[in-house]
């Protein structure tokens, strides 16, 4: 999206290459034709460091999350932790995820006055896996009588057509 190239025109196909300082990028066009650019959050997925302060001019945040997700269900087995499902925040509380934290730094910006004119990037995780909330979203439903995920080779999905190994001739 930021580069404005197919994913095969230069090896950006997964979040481990990196845009670089040579590559040509949205958020650096803007920034080189006069605009501010300020992105909330902090993503180490997109720039490299080199590229990352070519393409804005504040990063980061302003209201720092006071938690991170961790990534691995405890019964890989089950059907919940197929679908990412980890159910219950543990910890101390309150929480202040990635999401909160970028969305309250973009807010503390725009209060502040972003010099003119200014593009304003929050980039968002959620709705990504693993999902779990914590209280009291956490018991408003009564998990019991939620059905289990619906399996991948369900009969209710539309059956999916195999590819045709051959050219009808």
């Amino acid at each position: 999206m930021f580069t404005g190239w197919y994913p095969h025109v230069r090896g950006h196909r997964t979040l481990t290459h990196l845009i670089q300082p040579h590559d040509p990028n949205l958020l650096r066009m803007f920034r080189e034709a006069g605009y501010h650019v300020a992105w909330a959050g902090r993503r180490g997925d997109t720039y490299t460091k080199a590229a990352q302060p070519l393409a804005t001019d504040r990063y980061g945040f302003s209201v720092k999350p006071t938690m991170f997700h961790q990534f691995a269900p405890a019964d890989h087995d089950s059907a919940w932790a197929r679908a990412h499902f980890h159910g219950k925040r543990t910890g101390e509380g309150p929480f202040l995820d990635f999401d909160e934290a970028a969305v309250q730094t973009a807010e503390a910006w725009l209060t502040e006055g972003l010099p003119e004119p200014w593009v304003l990037f929050v980039a968002l995780i959620f709705p990504h896996v693993p999902f779990e909330v914590e209280e009291p979203w956490y018991s408003q439903h009564d998990r019991a009588l939620m059905p289990p995920p619906t399996p991948w080779k369900s009969t209710t999905a539309p059956a999916i057509q195999p590819w045709p190994r051959s050219r009808p001739a």
